[in-house]
């Protein structure tokens, strides 16, 4: 098998990972082989261990180190590494790993750059207590992100619309959670277009309209009548 796999045929040396007896040691040399293929090969054997995956992870081949952050069998700590890896591939990749937990996000979340937590924000792993911290983030970008997250409650919500950021509190009213106080309370906004994005919520109703053609700006209160 040793000898097949030294081949310089690729075909010729993938088909030694077929054979029956082949073993974690062909495993081994089979991920330092020139051949593309059979690196990739080499990764879909079901003899594969941790230790494949670890010099996996450093291989010389992004295809290799790819299909090792999708491996459920990554250790936990190399697998937030690549959540949070500066190579938007390997992060991608390592996002669609089924064993991903709270926890790392939790662990991704303390060590990621905002550019990173914007994309783990949007993992439907991730908690709503997360998604509340994210929420307190100093980034608008990450507090933008969070809003966008399928998780998103009503205490999320009444949170959003007390942020600095105009496009934080226009998100929260776009959310299919929105109630009739979110509706109240964002027709107490600063901002004229905040106060017409909340008239044109379904949530809207005969109260709302009676408050809004009082307003003081006209926009409001044409949007009240229409």
């Amino acid at each position: 098998i040793s000898t097949i796999l030294n081949h310089e045929d690729p075909d010729i040396s993938a088909s030694a990972l077929i054979h029956d007896n082949a073993d974690e040691d062909h495993l081994t040399q089979a991920l330092s082989s020139p051949h593309k293929q059979v690196n990739i090969d080499a990764m879909k054997h079901p003899k594969l261990n941790v230790g494949h995956l670890m010099l996996a992870l450093n291989h010389p081949n992004k295809d290799v180190r790819l299909a090792a952050v999708r491996n459920e069998m990554i250790p936990d700590k190399n697998l937030v590494q690549a959540m949070t890896s500066p190579d938007s591939a390997i992060r991608a990749h390592a996002m669609t790993n089924s064993k991903i937990n709270s926890d790392h996000i939790k662990s991704a979340l303390e060590i990621a750059s905002p550019q990173v937590k914007m994309s783990l924000l949007g993992h439907n792993k991730i908690s709503k207590e997360q998604l509340s911290d994210a929420l307190d983030d100093s980034d608008i970008s990450v507090r933008r992100a969070a809003m966008g997250n399928r998780s998103i409650d009503g205490d999320h919500i009444t949170k959003a619309l007390d942020d600095d950021d105009f496009e934080v509190r226009e998100k929260a009213l776009d959310n299919m959670h929105v109630n009739k106080d979110h509706i109240t309370k964002a027709l107490g906004d600063e901002q004229p277009f905040i106060r017409i994005a909340a008239l044109s919520n379904r949530m809207a109703d005969g109260d709302h309209i009676t408050k809004a053609l009082d307003d003081e700006s006209p926009r409001v209160r044409q949007a009240a009548i229409g």
